[in-house]
């Protein structure tokens, strides 16, 4: 068992195998010092015996460093008295070190690792008796044991800063240096010199196969898989598996399939074809046909009964919020929407009903097939009437031939119905996009501090000299008062973006030179900011963009589209769509049309229309998380 005792500061000498390499912030050192000088070394070094009487620091070399500049500075005497524990001659160093270290500021990861690596590799202590000495788990020693697995040259970049730890675990699942420096390579390239995040390296890795997470692979039996010669890995999280044989999977998942495809072919319908990539490739088909409709009187009774019912109990709550407008309380307006979205999902469980009871003709399934997908559930799903490009002329003759005067057989393009006119956002949700969209406005326009001073310009001549030259006001609204808007992110849904954005600039304006000010005294003021004047150089520009930013108010669609084309605004750094602040709040429709906009897919209302509104929402939520830059989807009304 070692000792405690107070050893002199000029006795002591840092160890060269200390634990620690990366650095720790200045502010950190800086604050340890702090504390250091004001109350003394309140926490123990421990050390070991060296040579010539000195005790070598194994642990504690910040705190030996800190009381080192004290030392320097002539504020401690070299003999400054620092708590030390001295370890016994059976006392692991390394291993004591490591524990000290684990209980201050956190290591780095690749720190951890390395020392793991000695003492598991080196001195042969049990990955069980790591995790129980240093207060963790043997899966999380393992995990960053598993780091060794990674090229030298990733881990000094993560060590470096320059590459994230979740990326760096992402390469673990590559299974040599060579090929991960490749992949590095690729990635970094894709992001022109930039960082390398962990998603586009799992994307990188899954290019030639699939995630375990993927609904592709939840069809398949991964012991047949395996048997078959398929290969896999995991990354350092372990959350995530790889199958690397594409077409394996792929082969699978037909075989998996193949008796729904004869069954359709079987129904007469002239081919059934399996897509994995259904929502990743342009819609290949050039028409759909459409089933020939129930006739109005053998729809059953009570389906028509409930359609209309739940079709004017939704009107009646739109009319309820539109007629409170601001004066509905929170508690009421969540209330209404959520009654509101219920009664839309049970009208499209009724207009669903109601469309499967609509059958194909022979006619109509001898030029046209199937399209069996796997949907975003991992559920099985049959796109039926679908007319590759050399039936297009026999599916409009097996039209004429089948239409008897109603819309029996028709055909129409590949977005599945006639154009509608879409409902309009609730007010609360207009009004709140309109909000998000001032508030990334109003930062990048302080950003873009030359435009910022034009509009400023503009808006004084426009708002006096137009009016004192021509007697009477500008046939426009001018976007910029001279006071300042008032700007929140909403009394509604709180967006963590935009709040983060207001702050941003809230700090901005906080940061600017006003030493020049004095609240109590105009002329005083006046003076000091003439003074000052020569010496502000770009800081006036900043002072006049910020106000520009401040005394932005809402403009029309037409002038906020001209600014943001002007400032080249990506409105998805301020804000994106979530479930919560956008998707949830927006009719079925609307969702239906957003939904071709963001998968890219025309087909998309075909696919979803039988979908809750609440399914849909999380669809699309699911979507956005997978895009992490700025540049992603946004409403027609943010662009």
């Amino acid at each position: 068992m070692g000792t405690f005792a107070t050893i002199p500061f000029n006795k002591l000498t840092l160890s060269e195998a200390n634990i620690r390499k990366s650095a720790t912030s200045p502010e950190a050192d800086a604050e340890l010092k702090a504390s250091i000088e004001a109350a003394g070394v309140l926490l123990n070094l421990i050390v070991s015996k060296g040579k010539n009487g000195k005790r070598v620091v194994e642990a504690g070399g910040r705190r030996y460093r800190a009381v080192a500049e004290l030392v320097k500075e002539k504020k401690f005497p070299r003999t400054y008295p620092v708590p030390c524990y001295t370890l016994d001659a059976n006392e692991n160093a390394e291993q004591a070190a490591l524990i000290e270290n684990t209980l201050r500021e956190d290591m780095h990861p690749i720190d951890e690792y390395e020392a793991y690596s000695r003492l598991h590799f080196v001195h042969q202590v049990p990955i069980e008796k790591i995790a129980a000495q240093f207060g963790t788990t043997s899966l999380e020693v393992q995990k960053r044991l598993k780091l060794g697995n990674v090229a030298p040259e990733l881990r000094q970049l993560c060590r470096d800063g320059e590459l994230a730890l979740d990326a760096l675990a992402a390469f673990t699942a590559i299974e040599t240096p060579e090929k991960q420096m490749e992949c590095y390579e690729a990635v970094k390239k894709r992001t022109h010199g930039g960082h390398v995040p962990a998603w586009m390296v799992r994307e990188h890795i899954n290019d030639s196969g699939y995630r375990s997470d993927d609904k592709v692979i939840r069809l398949i039996d991964l012991d047949e898989y395996a048997a078959r010669g398929g290969t896999s890995s995991t990354d350092l999280f372990a959350s995530v598996k790889y199958f690397h044989n594409r077409e394996l999977v792929e082969e699978l998942v037909k075989e998996r399939l193949a008796t729904e495809v004869q069954g359709l072919l079987d129904d007469g319908w002239k081919w059934a074809d399996v897509s994995l990539d259904f929502y990743n490739k342009p819609n290949p088909y050039p028409k759909i046909l459409d089933p020939v409709p129930t006739p109005e009187d053998e729809i059953p009774a009570e389906l028509k009964a409930r359609q209309q019912e739940l079709t004017e109990r939704i009107d009646a709550i739109e009319q309820t919020l539109n007629d409170a407008g601001d004066e509905t309380d929170d508690e009421t307006f969540e209330r209404l929407e959520e009654e509101k979205g219920e009664a839309e999902d049970a009208l499209s469980q009724v207009n669903h009903e109601i469309e499967m009871l609509d059958k194909y003709s022979d006619e109509q399934k001898a030029v046209s097939g199937c399209v069996i997908y796997v949907d975003h559930n991992g559920q099985i799903e049959i796109l039926r009437g679908r007319v590759r490009k050399e039936d297009v002329k026999n599916a409009a003759k097996a039209a004429e031939a089948d239409n008897t005067g109603t819309d029996a057989g028709s055909t129409s393009e590949p977005d599945g119905s006639a154009e509608e006119e879409l409902p309009n956002l609730s007010q609360a949700l207009t009004q709140d996009l309109n909000r998000w969209r001032m508030i990334g406005l109003k930062l990048d326009l302080y950003y873009n501090a030359e435009l910022a001073n034009d509009l400023v310009d503009f808006a004084v001549i426009c708002r006096t000299l137009i009016p004192a030259i021509h007697g009477r006001w500008s046939g426009f609204t001018v976007p910029v008062s001279l006071h300042v808007d008032e700007v929140s992110t909403g009394t509604g849904i709180e967006d963590e973006r935009a709040t983060q954005t207001l702050r941003e600039l809230e700090s901005i304006c906080g940061a600017l030179n006003l030493d020049w000010y004095d609240p109590e005294d105009a002329v005083a003021s006046w003076n000091n900011f003439r003074e000052s004047c020569p010496t502000l150089g770009k800081e006036r520009m900043k002072l006049r963009a910020c106000c520009a930013a401040l005394m932005l108010t809402n403009p029309d669609d037409d002038f906020y589209r001209c600014l943001i084309n002007d400032m080249d605004t990506v409105m998805g750094k301020y804000w994106r769509p979530t479930a919560k602040n956008y998707f949830n709040r927006a009719p079925k429709p609307v969702l239906l049309q957003d939904g071709t906009e963001i998968f890219g897919d025309d087909e998309f209302p075909h696919k979803h229309r039988a979908k809750t509104k609440a399914d849909l929402a999380a669809l699309l939520d699911e979507r956005m998380a997978q895009e992490p830059g700025p540049d992603v989807w946004v409403p027609s009304l943010m662009r």
